[in-house]
């Protein structure tokens, strides 16, 4: 779902920009937290922040997919 929507133009970024990666690998399950500033158009929504995403995958004989995910914005004001 998330492919077709780049496919169609439904979301449209300009820049993304990552930091803070941590990886963190449990059996055959992995942990991925990023931190991303992005600016662009989501699903007609404009974006210009920075977001903490969290994903988590497993291995489903030799295919990884994600099984949870989240995303939050982060405060940016000092």
């Amino acid at each position: 779902m998330d492919l077709e929507n780049y496919r169609s133009g439904n979301i449209n970024l300009h820049t993304v920009e990552s930091s803070d990666l941590m990886l963190n690998m449990v059996a055959d399950d992995v942990v991925v937290a990023v931190t991303v500033e992005i600016l662009g158009n989501y699903l007609g929504q404009e974006i210009d922040g920075k977001f903490r995403y969290l994903r988590v995958w497993k291995l489903f004989e030799n295919n990884w997919k994600v099984i949870a995910g989240s995303v939050v914005t982060l405060n940016t004001d000092n």
